[in-house]
């Protein structure tokens, strides 16, 4: 493991007479606003008073003054990585800093999203932020056994590692006692999903947002992703050797605090809600699309603890669709669509047919994927496509690919036979005539063949590749044969041999 620098809807977090934080660092002002630019304070009429913050990281440096008379004991997990420091299971003194900067983003009196609750230090991580999966999973476990029912409480884990089931268990059974949990997206800008406890299913995985809204450029994306949350550039508490010590960092480490110290605004007011009620109404009430390039398959809402009217996410916009060009019988058409709007953005298929581009078309049965594979009764017939889209925000209007080319298929010979302009002798003119299937029309290429008798070796003829063949006096007594290819645009067909005729009188 390693530390990450980095229900019903309660909307109503700010009702009357707000508290007003003024100078606050830009992560709280950014959250109890709905748009920039930046207000440099935050409002708040909650404060997280009888919620326990369990933080889950490297300790804590507890008489840090943002802290003060709001501490409660904890529980040391974390493996003794230097002797000067006291690895006793109560010792959860902070000797790296990330997790004071993280309990001071929770509930610093100055710096912190929610600043009554009761911050209790479960130190999982040593003086590098290093740790391993089975101390986070003590840690998880130990804060299960503490947590009293009744009691509201978050926890937050700014750590991760590679993807482990174990650990996303631990994180399910904690939730399931009740606990809402915050966990940091990573730092690699990549897919969430790719390691735990980012990927935990019923945990709020938060990825970092900067000061103009755009996406952190480290910060992971994707579906595994609920919410984004100021993380880069964050002032909070830190280690030292004053009490009032203060760092700036970044990361989805800082990100995920904002979001459990907002579910603790929530719990103090509503303390009978459950984990995925709090993770519903922090997305519900979330601005929605203010992300700036928020990472493929990335739900695009941004925290908020304002009572502003969430605005509208509009409904994503289809402004092109295309399907690949030559369409042909076993190989599949592929469709192109550019799409835009608040992700994640859901598009669906139907595949439509016609005899011809003016149409009428129907709808092809099942045929509702982003390809579509033509059989062979589509051939000769022209293709287009129906492409829906919708988000959070509603529906778009569907938009109609042109329709395709007609569908081709590969030639097939069906019969070769002979005809002859009199008896089979001499100086008469023989005529192959080939049927054939396939889209285009084929066409076909001849090369008449003799033997000396019927079951015999066959030889091409010099020259005689037309469709007709008039006998000459040397193939008297012989055998003759055609063979014949079939051609399109899609391929040519092995050769085709006709019955042999003969002997040639």
């Amino acid at each position: 493991m390693y530390a990450e620098k980095d229900a019903p809807v309660y909307a109503n977090l700010i009702t009357v007479n707000p508290t007003v934080q003024t100078s606050a660092t830009w992560g709280l002002d950014r959250i109890d606003q709905r748009g920039l630019p930046l207000s440099t304070s935050y409002s708040y009429t909650s404060n997280g008073e009888g919620v326990s913050a369990y933080v889950i990281d490297t300790g804590l440096l507890s008489t840090h003054t943002q802290f003060t008379g709001r501490v409660s004991a904890g529980q040391n997990f974390a493996a003794n990585t230097t002797t000067s420091v006291n690895v006793s299971p109560t010792n959860t003194n902070d000797c790296n800093g990330h997790g004071t900067h993280v309990a001071g983003t929770i509930g610093g009196s100055t710096s912190g999203v929610a600043k009554g609750v009761t911050i209790i230090p479960v130190r999982v991580l040593d003086c590098t932020g290093s740790g391993t999966t089975s101390g986070v999973i003590a840690g998880i476990n130990w804060v299960i056994s503490h947590h009293q029912a009744g009691i509201p409480a978050v926890a937050n884990l700014s750590l991760g590692g590679g993807l482990s089931n174990a650990l996303n268990t631990a994180i399910a059974n904690l939730i399931a006692d009740g606990v809402v949990v915050a966990v940091a997206a990573g730092n690699d800008n990549l897919d969430a999903c790719l390691s735990s406890p980012a990927s935990a299913p019923n945990a709020i995985t938060v990825g970092a947002s900067e000061i103009r809204d755009n996406r952190a450029a480290y910060s992971n994306f994707g579906r595994c992703l609920d919410i984004f949350a100021p993380g880069s550039s964050i002032t909070s508490s830190w280690i030292g050797a004053s009490n009032t010590a203060t760092a700036t960092i970044s990361g989805t480490s800082m990100a995920s605090p904002h979001v459990a110290g907002a579910a603790a605004l929530l719990l103090e007011v509503n303390k009978t809600a459950t984990p995925q009620q709090i993770r519903d109404s922090l997305v519900n009430n979330s601005t929605c699309g203010a992300v700036t390039s928020s990472g493929t398959g990335s739900p695009n809402n941004l925290l908020a603890t304002s009572t502003a009217p969430a605005l509208a996410c509009p409904p994503p916009t289809i402004s092109s669709v295309a399907i690949s060009t030559n369409p042909r019988v076993g190989s599949a058409v592929t469709s192109t669509v550019s799409v835009s709007g608040a992700t994640p953005i859901t598009l669906s298929y139907q595949w439509q047919i016609a005899a011809t581009s003016a149409g009428p078309f129907s709808n092809i049965a099942l045929a509702t994927a982003s390809s579509y594979t033509p059989v062979s009764a589509d051939q000769s017939r022209v293709l287009r496509v129906v492409v829906g889209a919708s988000n959070v925000g509603g529906s778009a209007i569907a938009v109609t690919s042109a329709a395709s080319t007609a569908i081709q298929i590969a030639p097939a010979i069906t019969a070769v036979t002979i005809s002859s302009s009199g008896a089979f002798a001499v100086n008469s003119i023989l005529t192959a005539n080939a049927t054939a299937t396939g889209f285009p029309i084929p066409t076909y290429t001849y090369q008449w063949q003799s033997a000396t008798s019927l079951n015999g070796t066959y030889t091409n003829i010099a020259n005689a590749t037309a469709r007709t063949y008039t006998l000459p006096t040397n193939m008297r007594t012989r055998f003759i044969r055609v063979q014949v290819r079939a051609v399109n645009a899609v391929a040519t067909t092995a050769a085709f041999n006709s019955a042999s005729v003969g002997p040639i009188a």
